[in-house]
């Protein structure tokens, strides 16, 4: 199904505008017309810049109904004039266009928000875009990777997870998440599929999403962890009422029990925990249980979408494997300069670590490419240490890293200058609680230029001697 099909005439956007679907069709198509006047055509690619509302959400539709190629740079916010350059030569000198602000850019096609002067000429909507995505990731892991989307996948996905959080014609979601990834477009179509209502907030202040909560009387949202964090901060200090809130998703990251006990006592909704098994767009597995296994973190069952199942390595045939998607929708793959489009073979391999419990759960243990060597040889997946770090000191708030030097290589446990001594004794000894003595950390230290990237996560960089401080064996934090 293509995107410009889903929207329900009846459905509402609510900004500063409060349009109905029908009038943000309509404004789509004024989008349309600006984009055939400057030359995009079906299988183009038009580079935007957009806005997290109801401006980049007509966007999508009017690639939907042109049938052209939207590449979405992930780091807007350090556009500038060089780096645009540089996408338009990596794109052949494709159109770049701007839904707001970027004033300082030139070169760029400025689309005003206006209804088509003569939508009796436009072309009608043609068959589902196969290239019609073209997303970068954040780089959390070394540089952004492009990455190909069909319209079938982004449709579909939509679909599967209004199902599973169960969307409907009388809800009203917040859009949380940027229109450049997966939670933004699902929390900003799903509802407009049901028939519901979208809530665009006018900032992107997180610690200002309660106050809109409560007076908007959202009923679905869909936060990282390190922002769920701050939008708790903020509800408990004002004293917001979530009590219209039916769903309260996350993902990207296992939520801390402290962070699930405090919503509890404010919120009745439902805690859905979604985890990704592709770069972009799903499929997700799903889990409503909170997480208090030291071997690996509940991440539940796959939607209905896919078929998921574990590789053991040879002569194994339990304990943890590798989990592969044998059957459903993926994105197309990634896309590498100067080679053939990707297309993505089935089985699909994800790279994650996980075992399969009685009951059907998985539980991710780790990724295979990030696994850390210890001085005395053991390999520890930093997923298990961040997860009990992030359990005592808060989301975001440490890395396990590997270092190599002279006498061999060191698995580090790095610490945000924020964290308080006590906190990383309290880490330590959680771990050493849970974890045999060889699969500890050797060393603990402090890195200022911890960060993280839009998207919400560490960047997982390995850093120089003379960023880390404070340095010293792992034993010695209990002293």
């Amino acid at each position: 199904m293509k995107l410009w099909q889903i929207v329900a005439p009846d459905s509402c956007p609510e900004s500063g505008q409060n349009l109905l679907g029908r009038e943000l069709l309509e404004y789509a198509n004024g989008y349309v017309e600006q984009l055939l006047e400057h030359g995009a055509r079906p299988c183009s690619q038009v580079i935007v810049l957009l806005t997290h509302d109801e401006r980049g959400m007509a966007l999508y539709l009017a690639a939907s109904r042109i049938g052209c190629e939207l590449v979405l740079p992930y780091n807007l916010s350090s556009m500038d004039q060089e780096a645009m350059h540089q996408l338009r030569k990596d794109f052949n000198d494709a159109l770049v266009c701007v839904t707001d602000g970027y004033e300082e850019l030139k070169g760029v096609v400025r689309l005003r928000w206006r209804k088509a002067r003569h939508p009796e000429a436009l072309p009608e909507p043609g068959l589902v875009v196969e290239r019609f995505l073209l997303l970068f990731t954040s780089g959390s892991s070394g540089s952004p990777k492009s990455v190909s989307v069909s319209e079938a996948v982004v449709t579909a996905r939509i679909e599967a997870v209004a199902a599973r959080l169960g969307f409907h014609s009388a809800m009203r979601s917040l859009l949380c998440g940027l229109m450049s990834n997966t939670t933004g477009v699902i929390f900003g179509f799903g509802p407009l599929m049901c028939g519901g209502t979208v809530v665009i907030p006018a900032s992107r202040n997180v610690a200002q999403w309660p106050k809109v909560v409560e007076r908007d009387r959202v009923t679905h949202l869909m936060l990282r962890p390190a922002s769920l964090e701050e939008f708790l901060r903020a509800a408990e200090f004002e004293g917001c009422s979530l009590d219209s809130v039916e769903t309260f998703a996350y993902g990207s990251a296992p939520l801390a029990q402290t962070l699930r006990d405090r919503l509890s006592r404010i919120t009745t909704g439902r805690l859905v925990q979604g985890y990704g098994l592709s770069e972009t767009y799903g499929p997700f597995i799903w889990t409503e249980e909170g997480c208090r296994d030291p071997d690996g973190y509940l991440i539940g069952t796959p939607d209905t979408t896919e078929s998921v199942e574990i590789i053991h390595p040879a002569g194994m045939e339990q304990g943890p494997g590798e989990l592969v998607i044998t059957s459903g929708l993926l994105m197309n793959g990634y896309l590498t300069a100067g080679a053939p489009y990707p297309h993505l073979e089935l089985p699909f391999r994800t790279g994650d670590i996980a075992f399969q419990d009685v009951s059907g759960n998985f539980h991710l243990v780790g990724r295979r490419s990030a696994t850390v060597l210890t001085t005395n040889g053991h390999q520890i997946f930093p997923e298990q240490v961040e997860r009990i770090a992030a359990e005592v000191c808060g989301p975001n708030q440490a890395l396990l890293v590997g270092l190599w030097e002279p006498e061999g290589s060191r698995a580090v446990l790095v610490f945000s200058p924020t964290v308080a001594d006590d906190q990383i004794r309290s880490t330590a000894i959680c771990l050493m609680n849970s974890f045999s003595p060889e699969t500890l950390p050797d060393d603990v230290a402090v890195m200022t230029n911890l960060s993280s990237s839009e998207n919400e996560k560490l960047r997982r960089v390995t850093p120089k001697k003379e960023e880390l401080s404070s340095r010293r064996p792992f034993g010695r934090v209990l002293l």
